[in-house]
């Protein structure tokens, strides 16, 4: 197969998987139609992009899905410098933010103390 054949192919799967996608919304978005507004088409292209590499040309690669962030004004967890678990409201200020960027910000409580237990025993093995 070459290069433009091989990119062909790939363009293929690409169009038809977003045909699917969009497909799939419309056919939701039917059932309910008049009960609610319709579900947006956002970014179809979103999970999936295009690795040129040396060897065979291009790849469909799909990205790795992005981490959770808490909606505004939505509840999380977050360990505080006494391993205790605590529960914010995210308003987007400068605490949560950094809470967020440091990859202190969970959804549940559950995930905040498994979280806490690993950088725990990591801390203790120093």
């Amino acid at each position: 197969m070459t290069r433009e054949e091989l990119k062909a192919d790939i363009m293929q799967n690409v169009n038809v998987f977003v045909e699917n996608y969009i497909d799939s919304v419309i056919a939701r978005n039917q059932i309910t139609w008049f009960e609610k507004e319709p579900e947006p088409i956002a970014k179809p292209f979103a999970g999936i992009h295009l690795a040129q590499d040396n060897i065979s040309g291009y790849e469909v690669v799909r990205n790795k899905p992005s981490r959770w962030k808490p909606d505004m004004g939505g509840t999380y967890f977050c360990i505080n410098y006494f391993g205790e678990i605590l529960e914010g409201y995210f308003h987007k200020i400068h605490q949560d933010e950094q809470a967020w960027q440091f990859g202190n910000c969970f959804p549940t409580k559950e995930l905040a103390e498994e979280a806490r237990d690993r950088v725990k025993k990591l801390l203790m093995e120093l």
